[in-house]
């Protein structure tokens, strides 16, 4: 895979030439800095620019043009990531020489309409579209609160790593749901077009110089110029493991283990902890699954997971509370196996295998080809060929290393109290 980069004004414009496709899928991106108030506020208006734009005020006029134009897909996200938020808009369409003629024209008309004409009245978002979205969160909110797995997950994270990006709430700040208003939202909106460092990332059978002319006809687009962000959050070993209980309303146990990984390397992040955690804790075949359910059977199953923005792995189930210390146990010792070695050369290969399947299916997605260019640009991650490459060095070594740096730090249960009163 080869892009090129380009610069139109402050916005970096990255081009991903693929011929194999009859699709072509475009994003736009503003990038800014997380917070609890900019994460709540970047899904509300996420949510209120899909229900209207200036040209196409109704849900229903704006679904009659995307299918006119040929069913074109055009939706919004809003994603945390480090220490940013990352707002964009993702268009995909049938390249011009299955539709007719000139129809890119059209297309990038329709993106631009979603980023720059929204639906406004008196420099404010219509009230009513935002009670809506209000509206809808607080269902959200209800529907989370009741499930305990949310519930153990929040709590959890919350206790492990307290006031970061890690224990973010899912929704931002909810406290804010209900002060939310069309003109605050609106004034939010702006901010982000003009401060957020924007970016355009193209792939697909594509001409370069076309693109870009049109581009720079259609879409008005600036911002902000590239900042540097933080995508990595060393965290400091403790010698002493929080073991924290709450009850809950739920017939069994959920239960988490937090670990903290010291002095994680890049190279620990992009390949040594992915065939790590594939032996560990990732399947059916991993050392948990085997020993914990399988051998003991203290639950329907288990799994490990690494997090390489914050420098950690847990590991969480459902198990009847009775069960805890021994569960605790054997996840100690599986850990112990991995830092003594105690894996064998198959498993080993067996995650290479997994793993490079898995980069090259990422050319299978027009959308994961244009992730793979983000984070080379960003976090300055490898694109798929150089990750496979070096995915087939990665030796014994490298994952006992990485074993070894990896320390317990908090355990968390989310005791059923439906369980323990059947007892």
């Amino acid at each position: 895979m080869k892009y090129k980069k380009h610069k139109i004004k402050n916005t970096d414009v990255y081009l991903i030439p693929i011929k194999k496709y009859k699709y072509t899928f475009a994003r736009v991106i503003y990038i800014i800095p997380f917070s609890l108030k900019n994460k709540t506020y970047s899904l509300f208006l996420r949510d209120v620019l899909a229900k209207g734009l200036k040209k196409y005020p109704t849900v229903e006029q704006r679904a009659k043009i995307l299918d006119e134009l040929y069913g074109v897909d055009i939706y919004g996200n809003a994603n945390q990531n480090g220490d940013t938020i990352s707002i964009s808009l993702c268009l995909n369409f049938i390249n011009d020489k299955y539709t007719e003629p000139n129809m890119l024209d059209k297309y990038l008309e329709l993106l631009n309409e979603h980023i720059n004409g929204p639906l406004i009245k008196d420099e404010a978002f219509f009230e009513e579209k935002v009670d809506e979205v209000r509206k809808h969160f607080k269902e959200v909110l209800e529907n989370l609160n009741a499930n305990p797995n949310f519930v153990a997950d929040e709590k959890f994270s919350n206790i492990f790593l307290p006031n970061t990006g890690y224990s973010a709430h899912e929704l931002g700040d909810i406290s804010l749901i209900d002060e939310i208003h069309g003109r605050d939202l609106y004034e939010f909106y702006l901010k982000v077009l003009k401060e957020g460092y924007a970016s355009i990332y193209v792939c697909g059978d594509i001409e370069e110089k076309e693109w870009l002319s049109k581009i720079k006809k259609y879409l008005s687009i600036d911002g902000s110029k590239k900042k540097d962000y933080c995508f990595n959050f060393p965290q400091p070993i403790s010698d002493k493991i929080k073991d924290i209980e709450e009850d809950f309303d739920t017939k069994q146990s959920i239960i988490y283990m937090g670990f903290k990984i010291k002095d994680f390397t890049l190279y620990d992040r992009l390949y040594a902890s992915v065939i790590f955690n594939y032996i560990f804790g990732s399947g059916p075949a991993s050392k948990l699954f085997m020993n914990i359910r399988e051998k003991n059977s203290l639950c329907y199953s288990v799994y490990s997971n690494i997090s390489g923005n914050y420098n950690v792995m847990t590991v969480t189930s459902r198990i009847d509370s009775k069960n805890k210390d021994k569960f605790v146990k054997l996840v100690y010792e599986e850990l112990k196996n991995m830092q003594e070695g105690n894996f064998d050369s198959e498993e080993i290969e067996n995650g290479k295998h997994f793993y490079m399947n898995a980069i090259l299916s990422d050319e299978d997605s027009l959308s994961n080809m244009i992730d793979s260019v983000l984070k080379k640009e960003l976090m300055h991650f490898d694109l798929p060929k150089e990750r496979i490459a070096k995915v087939e060095k990665i030796c014994k070594e490298d994952i006992v290393l990485l074993a070894n740096k990896i320390y317990p730090d908090t355990i968390y249960m989310l005791k059923g109290v439906e369980e323990d009163a059947e007892i």
